[in-house]
């Protein structure tokens, strides 16, 4: 008893040390605000002290880069690591931004981070006030408010001012050195000459490598920088293995990973070779698994006003607009729950009998209808259901929309038609007439196009999954869109050379939907609300159906965090909102003691 009382009187010592340098320290270093560190009693019982985590992150690693070199030291970690090549950083790959994503273990969409002063800077034309986002503190700040607040972490890079910034809590164990090669000294005499828990380590040669040519196995410096890197690394895990109780009372779980990549001699953007990067989790009793997935990672739209979800593309030249031509629209639509009162779902129109066009729901959720408006003229809404086909029944369904020119009586006029899964809908004359007497209405606003809830009052969507977004510039024939509806190559459709917008919808991290069609790939829609990236139960036909060696889930760079939490049974709060999974639990069959 008197053994009990007395550690953890020492314990609470040496919190309350540790919170007095620290709050003494955070007067010359900090330059944004955290919340101040609530510190709660050890209450945990049986918690295993000797398992560590060594953290390796390199910068520039691109990860169809380094599987080309095949590093010996990495190739040779494989073999005892769940890894994987396409590791999604975030989708702005600044140093900064992948950085506080790293080490707060929140994705950008909420920390803002985006320069080396690590300070978050309001947009041109908004409050500074109104728009600063909350505070995320390191995780090395999250510990001292847990019961494992005397964890002993350490951080080595050759970028003092990320030291500095991230990394204040840790006062000496912060340590900004000279170059790569300094930091593996440093790490190996950490390893060699201190017992520490947490070892943070930061090599920058191979991103400075690609700047002076290009991220590419190709570019011999950027090879060779990499192959330095990859040997630094296999002398730290020589030191590492040397200790005494390695894989013994100390159980190490090892991350090698890189905060970003990079496309020619530049980053900072969010396309494949910027955000895709390696990620090995490496113990000694780990089975070797590359982790694939060819599931539909998307996020879910639902709700309205405060709590809504939902995506929204701003368009300002109006290059979708229909105006006087013709267009085709054309999403997969998967719905999980129904809304009444005709929602929106997908619009380019600020409300029923405004100008623009929207797809919606009819009151039963079963069916849908498009609603079209032309400046100046009259509102139609076709809304008839095809026989056979309902619409929440939680599968995925092709729905589409031709606007088009058509010769009647000697006159051309222009009509819309709709098709749900190929088969045309019969609506009141198999069409929507667009014409006002002798002049056609043209079908024009300055409205973004959203996905989800738009300003229409009393019309709540339903919470739905959206696929395989296209607009064409062009009306597609009925055989068109019949004998495309699950085109997985987009490229050889053939009015490829139309497209004028294509959202896969399945980037599974991130901020929104990317455009991927072929022509200005700026247009992107931004994901507003408390979105979740998530697998969907059943893939889209435009997507191949997972194998059987597939996982679920898409590992990130966010996820980080949370595995470190979950390997040092570190007690995660609700109100820390950590983005990513802590997935590694998942396989702890394979190295629970």
């Amino acid at each position: 008893m008197i053994k009990m009382i007395n550690k953890k009187m020492l314990s609470a010592f040496t919190i309350l040390c540790t919170v007095a340098v620290v709050v003494l320290f955070a007067g010359g270093c900090k330059k944004y605000a955290d919340p101040p560190p609530y510190f709660e009693e050890d209450t945990s019982s049986g918690v295993n002290s000797q398992r560590k985590l060594l953290l390796i992150a390199i910068d520039g690693l691109v990860g169809t880069e380094v599987k080309t070199i095949d590093p010996p030291t990495i190739k040779q970690l494989l073999e005892k690591s769940k890894f994987s090549y396409k590791t999604k950083a975030e989708p702005v790959t600044t140093d900064a931004a992948t950085w506080k994503t790293l080490i707060s273990g929140v994705s950008y969409s909420k920390h803002k981070i985006k320069d080396s002063t690590f300070i978050y800077s309001a947009p041109a034309g908004s409050d500074p006030h109104d728009a600063q986002p909350p505070s995320y503190p390191s995780i090395f700040s999250r510990i001292l408010t847990t019961p494992r607040a005397s964890l002993s972490s350490v951080l080595i890079s050759p970028w003092a001012n990320m030291t500095n910034k991230l990394g204040g809590e840790l006062l000496n164990n912060a340590m900004a050195v000279s170059n790569d090669q300094v930091v593996k000294d440093s790490a190996i005499s950490v390893l060699t000459k201190r017992n520490a828990d947490i070892i943070v380590l930061n090599f920058n040669g191979v991103s400075k490598a690609g700047i002076t040519g290009a991220f590419s196995a190709g570019n011999a410096t950027y090879r060779a920088a990499v192959t330095t890197i990859d040997g630094y690394i296999g002398e730290i895990m020589t030191a590492l293995k040397a200790r005494p109780n390695y894989n013994k009372t100390e159980e190490w779980l090892v991350v090698v990973t890189s905060t970003h990549g990079g496309l020619g001699n530049s980053y900072g953007g969010g396309t494949a070779a910027e955000t895709d990067v390696l990620t090995l989790y490496y113990n000694e009793n780990i089975k070797k698994q590359e982790l694939t997935t060819s599931s539909f990672n998307s996020a879910a739209l639902s709700g309205r006003d405060a709590a809504t979800i939902k995506a929204e593309m701003a368009d300002g030249d109006g290059r979708f607009n229909i105006g006087l031509g013709q267009q085709t629209i054309q999403l997969k639509f998967r719905q999980s729950t129904a809304a009444g009162s005709w929602p929106h779902f997908f619009s380019k129109m600020k409300q029923f009998v405004s100008d623009g066009w929207s797809f919606y729901t009819g009151s039963s959720g079963a069916t849908w209808g498009f609603s079209i408006r032309g400046v100046g003229g009259t509102e139609r809404r076709p809304e008839t259901a095809v026989s056979g086909i309902v619409l929440n029944d939680k599968k995925w369904h092709t729905l589409t929309v031709v606007i088009y020119d058509s010769v009647v009586s000697g006159i051309q006029e222009r009509w819309v038609k709709r098709f749900t899964d190929g088969i045309r809908n019969p609506d009141p004359l198999d069409r929507v007439r667009l014409r006002s007497g002798a002049i056609y209405q043209t079908i024009t606003n300055t409205e973004p196009i959203r996905i989800g809830w738009g300003t229409d009052p009393g019309y709540a969507p339903p919470t739905f999954n959206v696929a395989d977004i296209r607009i064409f510039n062009t009306a597609l024939t009925d055989q068109e869109i019949v004998s495309n509806l699950c085109l997985q190559d987009i490229t050889q459709h053939p009015k490829y050379t139309n497209l004028i917008g294509y959202w896969p919808c399945d980037d599974g991290y991130g901020m929104g939907f990317s455009n991927k069609g072929p022509q200005n790939q700026a247009y992107t829609f931004g994901l507003m609300g408390n979105y979740k990236w998530a697998g969907v139960e059943e893939n889209p036909c435009v997507m191949p159906a997972p194998g059987p060696n597939d996982v679920t889930f898409l590992p990130k760079v966010v996820d980080v965090t949370r595995q470190l939490c979950y390997w040092l049974r570190i007690p995660v709060k609700e109100t820390w909102n950590l983005d990513g999974s802590g997935w590694l639990e998942l396989y702890d069959s394979e190295f629970v003691k």
